[in-house]
């Protein structure tokens, strides 16, 4: 499928550059658009929520959230096999359909015993959706477009999340059960809708059982493509330090006004929504996404230690140079999302990419349970030099980001070749 647009005016040239091109990518942009304002309200709202709402204790919303987080690295590869046996439509559906389920069940619950089976089943359906999604993306827009289109459903993933936490902030300042309870019913609608967007889709056919050598090389099993997705999900911590770290690092740490903290995020959100799909151009083949996979760690490391030169330094000092690092992070977090999505996509057979991202996305889960908790407790505990440690783990996986892609790229040369004497023989 071709993403070359026609231009008739300098407008339309800038028009085409936000809004995907008609057809699938469209679609698949329309229900990202909606599903991600449902999850920012989510995200936004929903700790609150059960907190305040149905009275559970900080520690207790942790502790399920945690274990979700942890199934979800068990249960996506094998739901991301579901989607190649099954067909991704299907069971995107299908997990849709589970979410809303498990949003409205939580507006009954009235215990820490059955909020943890419910916030599991909600966690591993919604990192199964991201799963299902780029399975979709990839099998309709080809090789040749799907990771601009990526970049299209980045985009508007930030730009719904933003408007999402803007509904959620409603219920915040009411602080009731009702008004949380409402929230929660909003974003199940939201769901509902945007899920439903996906049967505009053209099908896609179930993919062919694939032999028992085959699948001894695949999935799980292709160890360096579940590397590659480690090392990504690594330098995905920027995600972290920018909505965890940094905020507490500015109110406790620095003489910034503290309202930088929530501007920061904002300025992320603006340069990510138009920025994400330029910043992904070189990423369509192995080579540039390794490549961008090295931008996105040296941008990373220089941004930490941007951040650990403002203690102790006059504000005006300070201001600059956290616009300055979150700037550089942005860039960071954006090289790294399109080089995930190149080493992803392009490492993976294209019979096979429920199976293989379903792996991929083990890097990305840990990143989202183990992310937060590691920026904590090394600038809380260290200060500047915790900073500096960050730093150092971007370096590290720098260093090890070229070899872990030759390595990917030399087995599935290999699996290519064994494939090709199979055929040869028969």
């Amino acid at each position: 499928m071709s993403f070359v647009a026609t231009i008739d005016s300098p407008a339309t040239g800038r028009l085409a550059r936000l809004v995907p091109p008609d057809g699938p990518a469209r679609v698949l942009a329309t229900s990202t658009l909606i599903t991600s304002v449902g999850f920012g309200g989510y995200a936004s709202g929903s700790v609150l929520f059960f907190t305040r709402g149905i009275g559970l204790a900080p520690t207790q919303v942790g502790a399920g959230l945690s274990l979700a987080g942890s199934l979800a690295i068990v249960a996506n590869p094998y739901l991301g096999r579901l989607a190649d046996r099954l067909g991704p439509r299907k069971v995107a559906v299908a997990v849709g359909v589970v979410q809303v389920c498990a949003l409205v069940a939580l507006l009954f619950v009235g215990s820490f015993a059955a909020f943890v089976p419910l916030i599991c089943v909600l966690g591993v359906a919604e990192s199964a959706a991201f799963v299902c999604r780029g399975t979709l993306t990839s099998t309709l827009m080809g090789p040749e477009g799907r990771v601009r289109v990526s970049a299209y459903l980045r985009s508007v993933l930030n730009a719904g999340f933003a408007v999402g936490s803007l509904v959620a902030g409603v219920a915040v300042w009411a602080d009731t059960r009702a008004a949380y309870s409402v929230l929660m019913v909003v974003v199940a609608a939201l769901m509902i809708v945007g899920y439903g967007c996906y049967f505009l889709l053209p099908r896609v056919a179930p993919s062919p059982a694939v032999s028992a050598e085959r699948k001894r090389r695949e999935g799980l099993r292709n160890y360096p493509y579940v590397l590659c997705g480690i090392v990504c999900g690594t330098i995905a911590v920027g995600d972290s330090i920018l909505i965890v770290g940094l905020p507490v690092w500015v109110v406790e740490q620095t003489s910034a006004p503290k309202p930088l903290a929530v501007a920061c995020i904002g300025l992320n959100t603006l340069l990510v929504v138009a920025l994400q799909v330029r910043a992904s151009k070189r990423a369509d083949t192995v080579e540039g996404a390794r490549r961008l996979l090295l931008f996105a760690g040296a941008a990373l490391a220089a941004a930490c230690v941007t951040f650990s030169l403002t203690h102790n330094l006059p504000t005006a000092g300070v201001v600059i140079l956290l616009v300055a690092g979150t700037v550089v992070l942005t860039m960071g977090e954006l090289w790294n999302s399109a080089a995930t999505w190149g080493l992803a996509f392009n490492l993976a057979p294209i019979d096979s990419q429920g199976t293989h991202l379903g792996a991929f996305s083990i890097g990305t889960t840990l990143r989202t349970v183990l992310g937060p908790i590691v920026v904590i407790a090394l600038i809380t505990t260290f200060g500047a030099a915790g900073w500096l440690a960050l730093a150092a783990v971007f370096v590290v996986a720098m260093a090890a980001a070229s070899p872990i892609v030759g390595w990917a790229v030399r087995v599935q040369n290999s699996s290519v070749s064994t494939a090709d004497t199979g055929r040869d023989q028969q």
